[in-house]
Parts: C-alpha cells; sequence; structure tokens
C-alpha cells in the first residue's frame, strides 16, 4: 500500500496542520492490525527518522507516527490515527449551537 509521509509542527489539538518534507513509500502491515491503530512495515530511509505523520489512501485516514524500530533494512512504525485532520471538512461543515462562548450568545 501506498504510504504518504511528512513531518507535522503543529498541535495535536489543532484542526489544520501544516505538513512539509512529502515522501512517498510503499508499505506493508506487519500483522491482524485495525484501522485505527495500524502497524506496518516500510523500507528503511534515513529520513523515516524525521518524520512524526503519514497518510494513507487505501484507508482513507491520516495518522500520527507515535513510534518506529528500525530493524536492519525495515522500519516498523506504530501509528494512530488524527480524527481531527482526517474528518477536518465534515468538523468545519457541521452546524452546532454553542452552549458557551466568550464573545457571543445564542
Amino acid at each position: 500500500m501506498q504510504i504518504d509521509f511528512y513531518r507535522n509542527t503543529v498541535p495535536k489539538n489543532r484542526l489544520y496542520r501544516t505538513l512539509t518534507g512529502h515522501l512517498t513509500s510503499v508499505g506493508h502491515i506487519k500483522e491482524a492490525t485495525d484501522v485505527l491503530n495500524p502497524i506496518i512495515t516500510v523500507a528503511y530511509n534515513a529520513y523515516h527518522i524525521n518524520i512524526n505523520y503519514c497518510y494513507i489512501p487505501d484507508f482513507g485516514r491520516y495518522y500520527f507516527i507515535n513510534d518506529y524500530i528500525i530493524d536492519g533494512d525495515t522500519v516498523t512504525l506504530k501509528l494512530h490515527v488524527d480524527v481531527l485532520y482526517t474528518y477536518r471538512d465534515q468538523i468545519l461543515h457541521s452546524q452546532c449551537i454553542a452552549a458557551r462562548s466568550s464573545s457571543h450568545y445564542n
């Protein structure tokens, strides 16, 4: 499967991300895994040490890279889904009624 790697410099609790240093690679699912916390294996590249974020088009989700293990010529990445950025369009287009606001009232 194709995986797009990035470097994210924005805190996890923000809706938008600043993604730099795009690298596309081919990865494999290491073992039985779920879509929210997949574990994947990719061929080692020195760039993998500088990344902390990725997108997997097959899953349609963005992921934080929580941990990576280098084993010879492969790297095992432990990922966790980034819910805010993955569903940012739905979040931005949702209508809601705010119960509290520092500047406006219902």
